[in-house]
């Protein structure tokens, strides 16, 4: 989860993966509301039950305790009825001996529910869990939309999480200003668990624990993720059919994370509130700005999900007319000037690519027509947004910012051959839920349709790296 600095959402901290904790303290950040409101607060008759995936099995423990308790102050701040707040904690030997929780220090997983009175342990019996095993994530939210049922659901997903990289990536990560850790680990994940050999959830993991319980016809209403680099175009479109919103960042999460008493003592009855998930949504985004707004380098972001079907056609047909333009080496050099989350990794702020073509007169008007529906469309999916002075020191409404998702757009041909992942179908040989990434599809006909198939046509034309072909 926080790990702030490496990976991936769902207010469920889920999503793909790698520590995203790390983070540089720096000079306030400036950005003003930009007339952003956030009145979120459940109410009789709209009720909520959050649902909280703490997997502190790994370096993040002593965090995942403080967040505990910043759960049990917000409650007690919001003292509102309509709200339930369960928690679904694994903790670790050997990162931290606190005994804060339940006054022993427990190492394997436990849930409790926390209450505006404090907290109550509801059940220790579940032993030693594998909180990167989807059947155990599948499990959680069977037992909190059967025990605590309501009108609405969020879920998070808390640990490390991680975006496009190679298949082996070690990094340092700074925790605080004075701990950092070396982190090793593959890319699309989220919620490692070290005690049961590292095993974490893919993002068609993550997907299918959610399918389990919630459809088309009955969505989710917000999955986070209080992790590292999960809030790409590629996972959103993941969670189309299956979430109303998504929040989460699309740069490293600082080790602390979300700021759950701010979030949460934010969610006090009052005649001005509403249960209203975008409402909700965008509390995500004020919460968290406001309690990293000393750090240059923090994002985070909320998503429409009814709507990223059109964006993913604006970013198919973007594609068309990118491998069209035949200028790859000049659009490559206007990828390489967009904003990017994290060194060496090929994540870029979608916006901010659309705008770097969209804006250049060498372009064809074809071209910068497709870039600037990419944004327009772009305006209409957020719904707010907010980063730091190094990632462009904005916070807004979608419509204002126009910013909030990242996108893969890998470097070179030897950094695609590393990126096999990046395809709808199954690209572990041993089979799996590895690959599986539906955003990242392509039909084998030799002509670009879609954003898989323009990386496949620029960088792997044949199938030499990656499943599948153009």
């Amino acid at each position: 989860m926080k790990n702030k600095t490496h990976f991936l959402i769902i207010l469920l901290i889920s999503s793909v993966i790698i520590a995203c904790q790390l983070t540089t303290e720096d000079s306030s950040n400036s950005n003003g509301n930009n007339g952003v409101t956030a009145n979120f607060a459940p109410v009789p008759g709209d009720t909520w039950t959050f649902m909280i995936y703490l997997d502190a099995d790994n370096d993040l423990e002593t965090f995942g305790i403080d967040d505990f308790f910043e759960m049990v102050d917000g409650m007690a701040d919001a003292d509102n009825d309509n709200l339930n707040l369960i928690v679904q904690m694994d903790r670790i030997s050997g990162w931290s001996s606190s005994t804060a929780i339940s006054g022993e220090n427990w190492t394997n997983t436990r849930r409790y529910q926390i209450t505006s009175s404090g907290y109550i342990l509801l059940d220790n019996s579940l032993g030693e869990l594998n909180m990167g095993d989807p059947t155990t994530l599948s499990n959680f939210i069977s037992y909190c939309t059967t025990n605590y049922s309501a009108d609405h659901y969020a879920l998070v997903l808390w640990n490390h999480g991680g975006g496009a990289r190679s298949v082996v990536i070690s990094e340092s990560v700074s925790l605080t200003k004075n701990q950092s850790i070396e982190y090793t680990g593959p890319e699309k994940a989220i919620c490692w668990d070290e005690t049961n050999g590292d095993d974490c959830l893919y993002l068609d993991e993550v997907r299918d624990a959610i399918d389990n319980h919630f459809n088309s016809s009955n969505k989710l209403d917000l999955i986070g993720f209080d992790a590292c680099l999960m809030n790409t175009i590629e996972v959103a479109y993941e969670f189309r059919d299956l979430a109303e919103y998504m929040a989460g960042s699309m740069a490293n999460e600082y080790a602390g994370g979300w700021d759950y008493k701010g979030l949460i003592s934010a969610m006090a009855s009052g005649s001005s509130k509403s249960a209203d998930t975008k409402e909700l949504a965008k509390l995500i985004v004020k919460a968290y700005r406001d309690s990293t707004i000393m750090y240059s380098s923090q994002t985070q972001s909320a998503v429409k999900l009814n709507d990223i079907e059109l964006l993913k056609t604006a970013v198919d047909n973007f594609a068309v007319a990118i491998a069209n333009e035949s200028k790859q080496s000049s659009i490559e050099q206007s990828r390489d000037d967009s904003c990017y989350f994290v060194y060496n990794v090929p994540y870029y702020d979608l916006q901010d690519l659309a705008n770097q073509i969209s804006n250049d007169p060498n372009y064809s008007s074809n071209l910068r027509n497709k870039s600037q529906n990419v944004i327009d469309v772009l305006s209409n999916v957020i719904v707010a947004a907010y980063a730091g002075s190094y990632y462009g020191d904005y916070y807004g409404s979608g419509s204002d910012v126009k910013r909030g998702l990242s996108i893969f757009f890998s470097k070179s041909t030897s950094d695609y051959a590393n990126q096999y992942w990046y395809t709808s179908v199954d690209a572990n040989p041993y089979g799996g839920n590895y690959g599986f990434i539906d955003f990242a599809d392509s039909d084998g006909d030799g002509i670009v349709e879609t954003w898989r198939e323009l990386m496949e046509y620029w960088y792997d034309n044949g199938t030499d790296n990656t499943p599948s072909s153009w």
